[in-house]
Formats: C-alpha cells, sequence, structure tokens
C-alpha cells in the first residue's frame, strides 16, 4: 500500500507543496492531491515510478513493504481475484507493473 507519510515527509524536508512537486515530478495535481490526502491508497506504477525520480528515491520508497509482508495471503488472494477477473489487456498492464519492480530488483 501507498505510505503517504513518506511523501508528506520528502516534502516538508524539501519545503515542496503540491504545486511544486506536481512540476517536479510531472504529475498532474489532481492524482498528488489524492495520495497526499489519502484518497488514492494504489497509485498507479506509472505513477511512483515518476515520483522515484523527481525525488531521486528507488521506485519502492512509497511502499509499505511492511503492510504487504503482514498480509501476504490477503494480497495474493487480492492480486488473483484481480487478475482472475481482469480482461486480457487489463493484465497485460497487472504483469507489467509487477515487471516494473522485478527491473527495480536487479538494478
Amino acid at each position: 500500500m501507498f505510505n503517504r507519510d513518506k511523501l508528506i515527509k520528502l516534502m516538508d524536508e524539501r519545503r515542496l507543496n503540491l504545486t511544486d512537486v506536481s512540476k517536479l515530478c510531472g504529475i498532474a495535481y489532481s492524482t498528488l492531491r489524492d495520495l497526499y490526502t489519502g484518497k488514492n491508497k494504489n497509485p498507479l506504477a506509472n505513477t511512483l515510478k515518476k515520483m522515484a525520480k523527481g525525488f531521486e528515491v528507488e521506485a519502492d520508497y512509497f511502499i509499505d513493504l511492511e503492510s504487504i509482508d503482514d498480509n501476504i495471503e490477503e494480497n495474493m488472494e487480492e492480486i488473483f481475484e484481480l487478475v482472475k477477473n481482469a480482461s486480457p489487456k487489463k493484465r497485460e498492464k497487472i504483469l507489467k507493473m509487477i515487471r516494473l519492480f522485478e527491473e527495480e530488483d536487479v538494478k
């Protein structure tokens, strides 16, 4: 799950507001606002990639890995259901996102 506290921390450390971050990362203001307020807890992989590049951190920096580990069984069931019910086009998008994180692990 997305860890908005890490976004807030980086913004505070660098004295940036949402408009600044939007420009820095090339992400729509509304997307950032939703992440910042917690309305969106599952950003797209491309959004995470842009944020990581803008802030010069690893792509998984914004992901709360502990919550994933704690709920791995539940997460796997949810992933399986999403993939099972997805259209072929959406399945390919899911696979691309997984591959993005695999590439980050290799680097």
